[in-house]
């Protein structure tokens, strides 16, 4: 192997999490069933994240509540976790 010793780059740039709800799920009172999520942690705290959604071409989807500019974020000035609700 040619391992380096010191590393001036993180050798990963991307963390991937895939959720997927075969079909639409509701509540006993007929509401949406929140469904499945995607938990990232022990994340690196310097880097600048960039949340980026893979969803097939014909899918529109927006962040609809967050608290965080989740196209620009630095965990380390994150006070609590963050959260985005699709």
């Amino acid at each position: 192997m040619n391992c380096q010793s010191k590393l001036s780059e993180m050798p990963l740039k991307s963390f991937y999490r895939h959720v997927l709800e075969p079909e639409v799920a509701f509540q006993a009172d007929g509401a949406f069933s929140p469904g499945p999520m995607a938990k990232f942690l022990d994340m690196p705290q310097s880097p600048l994240f960039t949340l980026n959604l893979n969803t097939p071409d014909s899918w529109m989807v927006e962040s609809v509540h967050t608290r965080y500019d989740l196209d620009n974020i630095y965990l380390e000035e994150v006070k609590r976790h963050v959260h985005q609700d699709p």
